[in-house]
């Protein structure tokens, strides 16, 4: 059975449909995920963004486990709700750092190395991808590639 395209946890799921995509659809959701995370950095506080990274982060899971048990597919590639909490991860350190003139080549770097460590998985990501299972399982890989991904850019940064 697989999940209407029109449910709640389908279109969440999907990011409305961006993970449809058909080439790279990781890449696309995280791609769409910029927009709206330069919104946040530009327009709000660090507290909003860290409000809907948490937000999102558990109706990412019930999505994805909606979606896993309609399609019968666990992490199915065009779920991307992942990519954009993971992507924001990733953006989160620049609310604290200058972030003028500069701001779009940081983006592009978080953008970077956060599809780095989701594509490549280094340890502990895909020790995580490979044993947590449910739509937990979905999110955490992502998160963790955030995390990493904000960590290096924080390195980065410091030394160049």
């Amino acid at each position: 059975m697989s999940d209407s395209k029109l449910s709640p946890s389908y279109l969440i799921a999907t990011c409305f449909g961006i993970g449809k995509i058909p080439m790279a659809p990781g890449t696309w959701g995280s791609l769409f995920a910029l927009p709206f995370g330069w919104a946040l950095l530009t327009y709000s506080s660090w507290h909003l963004m860290a409000a809907l990274i948490v937000v999102l982060t558990w109706v990412g899971a019930w999505a994805a486990a909606r979606h896993t048990e309609q399609s019968g597919k666990h992490d199915a590639g065009e779920v991307v709700i992942d990519e954009l909490v993971g992507q924001w991860i990733s953006l989160f350190p620049l609310y604290f750092m200058s972030f003028t003139a500069e701001k779009i080549p940081s983006i592009a770097l978080c953008f970077l190395l956060f599809r780095l460590f989701d594509i490549v998985k280094p340890w502990p990501i895909g020790l995580l991808d490979q044993n947590i299972k449910s739509g937990w399982g979905v999110m955490i890989d992502d998160i963790a590639a955030g995390i990493m991904a904000a960590i290096s850019f924080i390195i980065v940064d410091k030394v160049f």
